[in-house]
């Protein structure tokens, strides 16, 4: 069994470099078998890989030279540093390291010398890119704040939350254009709603704070995003979902207008991360009527318990 994807709507897998927790095989194996598969782009989580920075080289060097649109996904907020705690309302979440993005919107990336040799450690590697701009990935996940389920937070806490969010965005996409060959389309985030299926304010959370707005929100300093859909109870769902972020939402005297870039959705190929209405094939099929494409986490799951991909 493998997982059909049309050739007219865009595919990205989400290569973890570290080997741990995950196994990976050698890289130009990796290479090899995501060249077999046609994707459309690949991203190297790039700062996952602090503890393992020779394996995460030889990740690089190894598609560097034959991977078309080879990006990387940044945890822009953590976890980093053990001496910067965020807040969390009230989810009882160990968030020790993660850092709160209300510093970057107030100090810059100079808060912190190493994080600011983070980012000049990403400006180097796609400076080196050979084949075109290389892409970044934001992978916002964590803001709002909080586990599985919807933290405890009041409509104002959402929006400032994301407000922060949006202001260090923005600083982080502008350190890095300036510096580095990337032009905006190619600089997108990883958003999601709460997780919580059983409670649809979580899910209007991201909209709540006015993330998908190209005018006051988060996608106007992006290129595209990618919708983490992990859980998925039902197929309208889906449509839902994608509605909310295209067209614009209203909640508790808040709204947005939505955004015109371009929507990807996210999703799992990790068994015990996710939990889908039908199987993973159905969910894509229904999910391609409407986002423009898709990206998988990850590569090694995606592989071993999907059998990889087949573009027709």
């Amino acid at each position: 069994m493998v997982l059909r994807i049309p050739y007219s709507k865009k595919c990205y897998v989400i290569v973890e470099t570290p080997q741990n927790p995950y196994n990976t095989e050698d890289p130009v194996s990796v290479r090899e078998t995501l060249q077999s598969w046609d994707v459309d782009g690949v991203f190297l989580s790039y700062n996952q890989g602090f503890g393992e920075r020779d394996r995460f080289y030889e990740y690089y060097s190894a598609l560097e030279d034959y991977i078309e649109n080879l990006g990387f996904i940044v945890n822009a907020f953590g976890p980093y540093f053990s001496d910067y705690t965020t807040t969390a309302c009230t989810t009882g979440e160990d968030i020790s390291g993660w850092i709160n993005p209300y510093l970057i919107y107030k100090n810059g990336i100079n808060f912190d010398s190493r994080y600011k040799n983070m980012l000049d450690n990403l400006i180097e590697y796609l400076n080196r890119y050979p084949l075109g701009e290389g892409m970044v990935l934001f992978d916002h996940v964590r803001y709002p704040q909080g586990n599985s389920y919807c933290p405890n937070c009041s409509v104002q806490t959402w929006q400032n939350r994301i407000y922060n969010v949006t202001q260090a965005t923005s600083i982080m996409k502008s350190y890095i254009s300036n510096n580095a060959n990337i032009s905006t389309q190619n600089f997108g985030g990883v958003l999601h709603p709460q997780r919580n299926s059983t409670n649809n304010t979580c899910y209007q959370a991201w909209n709540v704070g006015q993330a998908y707005d190209d005018t006051k929100g988060i996608t106007r300093h992006l290129g595209f995003v990618a919708m983490m859909l992990y859980s998925i109870p039902r197929e309208d769902y889906i449509q839902w979902m994608y509605n909310l972020a295209r067209y614009g939402d209203s909640y508790d005297g808040y709204s947005t207008s939505g955004t015109n870039k371009e929507l990807l959705i996210l999703l799992s190929t990790y068994p015990t991360t996710c939990s889908y209405y039908d199987t993973l094939q159905t969910v894509i099929d229904d999910a391609l009527d409407y986002f423009e494409g898709i990206v998988f986490w990850e590569y090694q799951s995606l592989k071993d318990t999907f059998g990889g991909i087949q573009r027709y």
